[in-house]
């Protein structure tokens, strides 16, 4: 895509960072309430990230060769990350809160795992697709 970046793309990659680095500093039994607190930080401030990207390329008439095939998107494009989130942020403050909980904390790190396998899995599957939806016009005359 073709977008102008702004200070906001300058800056998520260090926000992102600097979330992951109190991620490593809060890894412990002790601090899995926290981590999880964070971990939310980091897919939300990710998810934002790319939806406002994604708004601006959809702007930039040279993009429209692909956005006008496409949707905007809604609320309801992104009601699985909502929940996502809001399910991590959840386990961070039951973790938190009650201590030591081996069941939560394991049942809440696989949850994890599985949403990023599962992110991973999306975007691997958008990005092939994405060429045989989207054929480049021929600017050959």
């Amino acid at each position: 895509f073709s977008w102008l970046p702004t200070m906001e793309d300058t800056i998520t990659p260090f926000i992102i960072g600097l979330l992951e680095f109190a991620m490593v500093d809060l890894m412990g039994p002790e601090t899995l309430g926290p981590w999880f607190l964070v971990l939310a930080a980091v897919f939300t401030v990710s998810i934002g990230a790319s939806h406002l990207v994604m708004r601006r390329a959809r702007r930039d008439s040279a993009n429209d060769y692909f956005f006008g095939q496409v949707a905007r998107a809604s609320w309801r494009d992104y009601a699985g990350s909502i929940v996502v989130v809001l399910l991590l942020a959840l386990c961070g403050v039951a973790l938190w809160v009650s201590g030591r909980g081996d069941a939560l904390a394991a049942a809440a790190l696989l949850f994890a795992l599985v949403a990023l396998i599962v992110q991973l899995m999306a975007i691997h599957r958008y990005w092939l697709v994405m060429p045989e939806v989207v054929k480049p016009q021929d600017t050959t005359g």
